[in-house]
């Protein structure tokens, strides 16, 4: 083998034992409760495992794996939601008390911290929620630890997600957690009370190790990285910095994973090195390779309870432990065969790890290193010649970047509905932070405790380094070089298309014989279900889809042809979370493209306009139409974009094709500087019929006016004004609509009331079904042609707030 050659790189792509096949059924049988489609992998690995299709009862072996996994998870369906208290429902405030189970800190200058033994005191009796609560502090005055008792005055909610179809599941996120219930303070002006300290405990060295490097290190973002990838506190890191970091395909580096684990293992290797130098006769009892593996352990089980322990850590210290002996019993296939050990190893304790996003993540990159590396290495010219040697670090770098994209590829697309193109810019990045961030503040984390004069210097140096690194990426960034493409969230079955593509790469690259029969399978499953939602969108009538955003508002109007117009994009006040990025735009992606006909903005307030910015930014768009003018941010996006710009009054009408209009029916006035009281009152006709009536956050003043102007508000569907509030409830406009249902975009126990009870009774009284989304998430109504009745689909299963109609006369 050259110098130049990285190891396993001149083997070619190893083949799969028969044990690991029916790992691979099982891990598809745990995921098949949730996405029925990943049955069809199994199948595929019958068709791929060659030397398992030679064994007598391979395939019910098959079927019994894939079925082993889907009965776990049906044994560990969460049973149904237990009844909210009375006093949740009435959003009061109680006194909490409870002890920290665990301190996680998050970006933006937040604590999510886990409690446990929770009580509350309510009308004079105890209550005891079920689980640990998820307390969330903004710009906290203090850091509770471990074992400490806290006490405060909050308002518990059951923890919720957003129900969007093909969305994140928070509520499983958390349940896999023991988390049922979630609170929010902010600052110390909510009363916090904290108990005393527990006795000193490794959990307080940690902290006390936090400390001192927090003292030491610079004030900057430079020195919130060096914080972030040395004891893995994220608290200093602002949303500016995440935002550049993610635009550069950068943002795994700054939560502890596999790769900073890595880098703690390049140092055993590099002291193995040096002893090898200083003692040569070592290396002749010991290689240097298991060598290197045991002046690792320590480091990397140091390094892994520095991170206070994060699960990835955890997760990528058994990888380490797999390859470790892998490589102390002299095995071959040492990547590839440890990483499957490892994933049977965390898979046996715990078989919903596998739905953890991180895991997921590193275990598809590891497994595209060892599959893609070997055949695109033998590739290459001039690989085996001296005139290598001095990039052959460089080139393994960018070959070792480019195979774990490339294999995490699909998986981004799925979960994040974008795909981050900038992987150049780990060859920038990654050796700044392996040779220079992490070694010297290691170093300075190490002195800061004893010897903080020698501490400071290191620190500092290495927050220098992140500093002009980050300069670098926001000059390149400026000039529009780090773009982050949106794009299609496949379903399952698309993704196992995918999955089957990429394996059968490795063959292709060595001029093997062609796969055809895999490859077919695999572009049948990766295109089949676009062409069916292409067919189906094609023949399809009118839709609206009023997502579920939490308290804000964000309607999605549907055409034939698939074309889309979406009104309103949800927002909160919260300068870490974009809903527009993190809701809307996956629910908006899965299983069609970016491409919007138009966007309309009823009115600027947050909760309607902010996360627009997001689909501006991300979407092809046709048109942007508003009455008022768009926030500052909207109007940079539009600019950056070339996003063709309407201002919209009443009488004004957008011709969607095949007689559908979306009428604009109030503002009057042309007023740059509108309220609620001006907000878009916007209605769907088709072929003159009225479907739909949109009405923004107008309030009872802005309904008069829109009924003096005479025009026709008929509508089979209402989506209620500002939420369902009392404020913009009059039953003038109600009558002039006349609706057969009534829809409401509103956060689950929100603290407003949303929506009003004089509202919901007056619905009552009228006999007309009234959705929320706050109970039903997204709410899907559809028309199949101008005269059919609309029919209405909640995403939750529940009943509306007044009747259990779900057809509308």
């Amino acid at each position: 083998m050259s110098r130049g050659t990285p190891p396993e790189a001149v083997r070619p792509a190893p083949s799969l034992f028969a044990w690991q096949i029916l790992f691979l059924a099982f891990c598809l049988g745990l995921f098949s409760l949730d996405h029925p489609e990943a049955a069809l992998g199994v199948p595929l690995l019958w068709l791929a495992g060659r030397d398992l299709r030679a064994r007598p009862l391979a395939a019910w072996l098959l079927l019994l794996a894939w079925a082993l996994g889907l009965g776990y998870m049906v044994l560990r369906a969460p049973g149904p939601a237990p009844e909210t208290p009375a006093w949740v429902e009435k959003r009061g405030t109680v006194p909490l008390r409870g002890v920290v189970e665990e301190v996680q800190s998050r970006p933006g200058k937040r604590l999510v911290i886990l409690l446990r033994d929770v009580t509350c005191i309510v009308d004079g009796i105890s209550w005891r929620p079920p689980g640990m609560v998820a307390w969330t502090w903004e710009y906290p005055s203090a850091r509770p630890r471990p074992g400490q008792e806290v006490e405060f005055p909050a308002r518990p909610r059951p923890v919720r997600g957003f129900g969007n179809p093909g969305t994140w599941d928070w509520e499983g996120f958390w349940e896999r957690r023991g988390v049922g219930w979630r609170v929010y303070t902010r600052g110390d002006d909510d009363g916090v009370v904290l108990g005393r300290e527990p006795a000193a405990s490794v959990g307080g060295l940690r902290l006390s190790l936090r400390s001192a490097v927090e003292i030491l290190t610079p004030p900057t973002q430079g020195g919130a990285v060096v914080l972030a990838v040395t004891t893995g506190d994220r608290f200093l890191l602002e949303p500016a910095t995440l935002e550049l970091m993610r635009d550069a395909g950068l943002s795994h580096s700054l939560a502890l994973s596999g790769l900073h684990l890595g880098f703690v293992s390049a140092l055993g290797l590099g002291l193995a090195h040096i002893l090898g130098l200083l003692r040569p006769g070592l290396l002749l009892r010991l290689p240097r390779p298991k060598l290197a593996v045991l002046l690792a352990a320590p480091l990397v089980l140091g390094y892994a309870w520095l991170g206070q322990p994060a699960p990835s850590l955890i997760r990528a210290a058994c990888m380490f432990a797999s390859w470790a002996v892998l490589l102390l019993l002299d095995r071959e296939r040492v990547l590839l065969d440890g990483l499957f050990l490892a994933l049977a190893v965390i898979l046996l304790v715990d078989p919903l790890e596998i739905q953890e996003l991180s895991l997921q993540l590193s275990a598809a990159a590891v497994a595209g290193i060892a599959v893609f590396l070997p055949p695109l290495w033998r590739l290459l010219p001039g690989r085996n010649r001296r005139l290598w040697l001095p990039l052959r670090w460089a080139l393994g770098l960018l070959l070792v970047s480019f195979c774990a994209n490339l294999a995490i590829l699909p998986l981004q697309a799925w979960h994040f509905g974008a795909v981050n193109p900038n992987f150049l810019a780990n060859l920038v990045w990654l050796p700044v932070l392996g040779f220079g961030v992490m070694p010297l503040g290691l170093a300075g984390l190490l002195l800061a405790p004893v010897l903080p004069d020698l501490a400071a210097p290191c620190l500092s140096t290495a927050a220098a380094l992140a500093d002009s690194v980050m300069e670098l990426l926001s000059w390149a960034d400026g000039r529009g070089w780090l773009p982050l493409v949106l794009t299609l969230r496949p379903r399952w079955s698309e993704l196992l298309g995918a999955a089957l593509l990429l394996g059968c790469l490795p063959v292709l690259l060595r001029a093997r014989r062609v796969p055809v029969r895999l490859l077919g399978v695999g572009l049948g499953l990766l295109l089949g279900p676009h062409l069916w939602i292409t067919v189906s969108d094609a023949v399809g009538g009118a839709r609206l889809d009023l997502l579920d955003v939490g308290q804000g508002q964000s309607a999605l109007i549907g055409l034939p042809g698939g074309r889309r117009v979406l009104v309103d994009g949800g927002g909160f006040n919260s300068p870490t979370f974009d809903v527009g990025a993190a809701v809307v735009a996956p629910a908006l992606t899965w299983g069609r493209p970016p491409r919007l006909e138009a966007v309309l903005m009823s009115h600027p307030d947050t909760d309607h306009a902010r996360g627009l910015g997001a689909i501006l930014r991300g979407f092809d768009v046709g048109l942007f139409a508003s009455a008022a003018e768009p926030p500052e941010a909207l109007r940079e996006a539009i600019a950056a974009h070339d996003v063709p710009q309407r201002t919209v009054q009443a009488g004004d009408a957008l011709d969607l094709g095949r007689g559908l209009r979306l009428e604009v029916l109030h503002p009057e006035l042309d007023d740059p500087n509108r309220s609620n009281r001006d907000s878009l009152i916007l209605r769907l006709t088709w072929d003159g019929r009225g479907l739909l009536v949109l009405p923004g956050d107008v309030d009872r003043v802005g309904l008069r006016q829109a009924l003096g102007s005479g025009r026709d508000f008929r509508a089979e569907v209402l989506v209620l004004p500002h939420h369902g509030s009392k404020g913009s409830f009059l039953p003038r406009f109600i009558d002039a609509v006349s609706p057969s249902t009534a829809l409401v975009s509103c956060g689950f126990l929100n603290g407003y009331g949303f929506p009003n009870e004089t509202v919901v009774d007056d619905f009552r009284r009228r006999g007309v079904a009234l959705w929320s989304t706050a109970a039903s998430g997204r709410l899907e109504v559809r028309w199949s042609s101008p005269s059919s009745p609309g029919v209405l689909e909640p995403f939750l299963p529940s009943s509306p707030e007044t009747t259990s109609l779900g057809l509308l006369p």
